[in-house]
Formats: structure tokens, sequence, C-alpha cells
């Protein structure tokens, strides 16, 4: 199924909350204020109607999680079309979590992540705008990041505390973002 909403925060939560995996949210244009963390944890199609069109500020921390439960299945999962802004220290978009190690126990690694065609933005010192945790890999094509110091940071938890060197990931193969 296809689900159509505006922008504001509770209509896309409650389209998230309500899709099965493989379903596509299409987030009419228009501009909202979240200040609530959008989390989802199942392989879905979130699209805007544009990086120009559909535009999200936020202040939450973060403004989107995609943690898929440990075990979850590889669905694919995309993110498309829309302008992020936030003026907090806080990241935009948290890619995984902490226990989606692909080492978990009766963890699956999660590879059909797209985020592509959006504009990740600060207007105050965050950094950087992407989390990106262990377990979940997949592609970023096609998206501007305007950042303070640098748009992504890899990580095993919320203090950055291990790096790309710890994962295992070799660029340009599929263990790799």
């Amino acid at each position: 199924p296809t689900w159509t909403t505006t922008a504001d925060y509770t209509s896309v939560s409650s389209c998230v909350t309500n899709a099965i995996a493989g379903d596509t949210i299409n987030v009419s244009a228009g501009s909202a204020t979240w200040s609530s963390t959008l989390v989802i944890t199942k392989g879905i199609y979130l699209i805007g109607a544009g990086s120009a069109n559909t535009i999200i500020t936020t202040t939450a921390s973060p403004g989107i999680a995609y943690t898929p439960a440990v075990g979850a299945a590889d669905n694919p999962f995309r993110l498309s079309g829309f302008k992020f802004t936030t003026s907090t220290s806080s990241p935009i978009l948290q890619w995984g979590n902490i226990n989606n190690a692909p080492t978990a126990l009766n963890n699956n690694k999660l590879t059909k992540g797209r985020v592509d065609h959006n504009i990740f933005e600060t207007t105050g010192t965050s950094w950087p705008l992407v989390w990106m945790y262990l377990g979940t890999y997949g592609v970023f094509d096609n998206n501007i990041f305007n950042a303070y110091t640098y748009a992504f940071r890899a990580t095993s938890n919320t203090t950055g505390a291990a790096g790309w060197q710890y994962w295992g990931w070799t660029p340009g193969t599929s263990d790799a973002i």
C-alpha cells in the first residue's frame, strides 16, 4: 500500500506506525517543525515531494531514527525528497543503533537502506548531521550536507567512542555505507 500524508509530525508518525514493511509513505509539499523523534523500525519508503518542497525543521535528538530491532528482516528502507534543518547540536538522522551489530546474537545485517535526494543542514553547531551505527549499511547518494563540522559520524554509542576502523567497513563493497 501507499500512504499519503502532510508534513506535520503527527500525520507522518501515524503513517509510519501503521505501515508494514514494503509500504510507501508519500509526504506532500509543505513545511513542518518536529519536536519529537520520528522512529522508524521497519523497511519502508518515506518519500517527500522534493528537497525544495518538503521542509522539516527538527528540534528533536535525533530528528529521525532508523532503528530496526535485532533480528529484523533485511527489508529495503528509503528516505528521499526532503530538506531537513536543525539549529540544535543534535543529529538529524540516526542510522541504526548500538544493538544492530552484525555480530550480535540473532542479528541480521541490514544492507538495503538508501538515503537520497535530500538536503541536511544546520543553522547552528550541529555535528554531525548523521550518526551511523554498526550493522546498518546502504547507500547515501545525491544528498547535500551543510554541516558545521562534518556530515557523518560512525559510532558505537552516543559519544562517538568507536569509528570506521572498528566496523570492518570497506568502501566500495557491500560492507560499507
